[in-house]
């Protein structure tokens, strides 16, 4: 919103460090369950005060349909609404607020300024005129009032509301500015705001656009100039629909197709987002900006190779940008393709040798190739550049635990603690380094937070019960081992420590956990054979020496049985293959790998593959 004007009302709610979003403090979560209006009230206030809005939302809906009158509750779901850009919404809920306690002076100011940005000045300037009715001496009232004024055109008014702001805050910059434009020699809404937009004034630019559409409702440009402003003033969800009303008046308008999908993407509505950036595209093949975003769209999907090809498309349009350069690389990075992602951040780092971000990307990436001495090298520059980065600090800590320097590890792991706070992947990385260092009474608590932070994480579990074996804690460790398993059966390291723990026990299900123990060396084995044959045949592919590419591959997908990337081998067989022409059999090992993996990647493969069939067919 414009300004901080919802405040939430009255409830009070204890914090409990770690709740997932939609969970919340247990004891509260637990009297929500058990329907205690007032406990969902209380936990919808603590999801928006942790800034989980949607699940705030949740929370209040269902206090509401226990307690229908609750003044607070209507209240909060308003400003939970408001905060969500669900300004109708919002809208709906203070109206209802206001109706069940009248005399509320902030409710009427809350749904006046709702009002206000969902481009409803009318009725905004009526509730508004009711909150200075119950308290005539609110400043933030009385500017809103004149926003709602000058945007109705109503000039005379709107200045004689902000002469009465100076006299009950004198000190308004806001009133002064206001009032100083109003009372200027008459110049065009439209031009008056494109001048506030270029001096990055956008809440006077909103208004004065706000004012000209009054004039001319179906003007395609004042939609679009008011879309980006809002965006500008981090409103997408009411600068989504002025962008939708642009392209709807001008269809070939592509500058406004891409900010509408800049908006969407805002919003999280990635499919509207991609349409809008490959319309923005269609229309003007030379946008660079659409092509970086649509790949950003694509690559948060998880779709790659389609980002790649947008990525690779923008690059060759403008080379040097290293804004889409990074986005190429991490893609890369993404789809395994570590080398070529090294050179490509390799490149930013050269374009923008003085980039924290660009040799901390440049870090991770190195990290993932085990290049930690150069990856280290990496975050120590990127802190050179910029000391209080908590991320350089925590990368720095994880290149030194994998180089087995655990006591530096720890050092700069705390540093990070100190910038980041309690991440669960620095409390892991931490309790792994006590671990290493023998240091297992120390472990247990910096694992056991990590758990409450990140309860989903195997390796969490796999190293708290590796802390709590060497501390004597069996049945503690036997519990965390198997939840480890649980969430990663191919986990072999927390097999072994959990067949140690049962075999002290003495427990009959030590054999079990042995013969699978067995059985994931074996797929261990398996793969480590099939990944050198996958190599050697993708080297063969990139020779074009299909026939030897193909049986390696096929070699390999034997070898492998069900080890863990027969989907990966299945993929890069089928792409082969279709290289190679022979699409029938190339489908059939396309289909064969999206039943084990649905990934995305592989269904744009197969996708590809069935083009290229079909046009070879014709």
């Amino acid at each position: 919103m414009r300004r901080s004007v919802l405040l939430f009302a009255g409830i009070l709610a204890c914090a409990q460090a770690g709740a997932q979003p939609c969970e919340g403090p247990q004891d509260l979560a637990l009297a929500a369950a058990q329907g205690d209006a007032d406990a969902q009230a209380a936990l919808g206030y603590w999801f928006a005060e942790e800034g989980h809005t949607d699940c705030a939302i949740d929370a209040f809906k269902r206090s509401l349909r226990q307690n229908p009158e609750s003044f607070d509750t209507r209240y909060n779901l308003g400003a939970a609404l408001a905060e969500s850009g669900d300004y109708d919404g919002a809208a709906e809920e203070l109206r209802a607020a206001s109706q069940l306690d009248p005399e509320n002076a902030q409710a009427w100011f809350a749904l006046g300024t709702v009002l206000l940005e969902a481009g409803q000045p009318a009725e905004a300037e009526m509730a508004l005129r009711n909150a200075l009715e119950k308290d005539a001496l609110s400043a933030p009232a009385l500017a809103e009032l004149a926003q709602a004024q000058r945007q109705l055109g109503k000039r005379a008014a709107a200045i004689a509301t902000l002469e009465e702001l100076l006299r009950v805050e004198p000190d308004s910059q806001v009133g002064k500015a206001m009032l100083e434009s109003l009372r200027r020699p008459s110049v065009s809404p439209a031009s008056r705001a494109a001048r506030a937009f270029q001096s990055g004034d956008l809440v006077t630019a909103e208004s004065a656009f706000r004012e000209a559409l009054n004039a001319s409702p179906d003007n395609a440009l004042i939609h679009f100039n008011l879309g980006l402003t809002l965006l500008g003033l981090d409103r997408p969800g009411v600068a989504a629909e002025h962008l939708s009303r642009a392209v709807d008046i001008r269809p070939n308008l592509a500058h406004a197709w891409l900010a509408l999908g800049t908006a969407r993407h805002r919003l999280g509505r990635l499919d509207a987002s991609e349409q809008a950036f490959r319309q923005a595209v269609s229309l003007d093949p030379e946008q660079v900006e659409a092509r970086h975003n649509l790949g950003i769209v694509l690559a948060s999907q998880s779709r790659h190779s389609e980002a790649e090809s947008a990525l690779r498309e923008a690059v060759a349009l403008r080379p040097g940008d290293t804004a889409i350069l990074t986005a190429l690389g991490m893609t890369l990075a993404r789809q395994q393709r570590l080398q070529e992602a090294a050179e490509t951040l390799q490149e930013v780092v050269r374009l923008s040798p003085r980039s924290a971000g660009a040799h901390l990307n440049l870090g991770v990436v190195l990290g993932d190739r085990s290049q930690w001495e150069e990856a280290l090298e990496q975050f120590e520059t990127a802190l050179n550049i910029e000391p209080a980065s908590g991320q350089a600090a925590f990368q720095r800590g994880r290149a030194l635990y994998e180089l087995r320097r655990y006591g530096d590890a720890l050092e700069a792991l705390a540093l990070a603690r100190g910038a980041l706070g309690e991440r669960p992947e620095i409390l892991r990385y931490t309790g792994q380094a006590l671990n290493r260092s023998a240091r297992y009474e120390e472990a247990v608590a910096p694992l056991q937070q990590a758990i409450v932070k990140g309860p989903d994480n195997h390796t969490s579990h796999s190293e708290l019960g590796l802390a709590l074996l060497q501390t004597g804690r069996t049945v503690e460790a036997v519990e965390a081992l198997k939840r480890a398993l649980e969430l990663n059966p191919r986990d072999s390291v927390a097999t072994v420590n959990l067949i140690k723990a049962l075999y002290r026990e003495g427990s009959d299900e030590t054999a079990q956990y042995s013969d699978r123990l067995r059985d994931l060396k074996r797929q261990e084995s398996a793969a480590a054979r099939a990944k050198v044959l996958s190599n050697f045949a993708l080297a063969a592919a990139g020779r074009e020496e299909w026939e030897s590419a193909v049986g390696q591959l096929r070699e390999a997908v034997e070898v492998c049985g069900d080890c863990p990337i027969q989907a990966v081998l299945r993929k890069n067989l089928g792409l082969v293959l279709a290289d190679a022409g022979e699409y029938p059999a190339a489908l059939a090992e396309l289909r064969a790998a999206r039943s084990l993996d649905d990934h995305p990647d592989i269904e744009y493969a197969l996708g590809v593959v069935e083009r290229a069939a079909a046009l070879g067919q014709r």
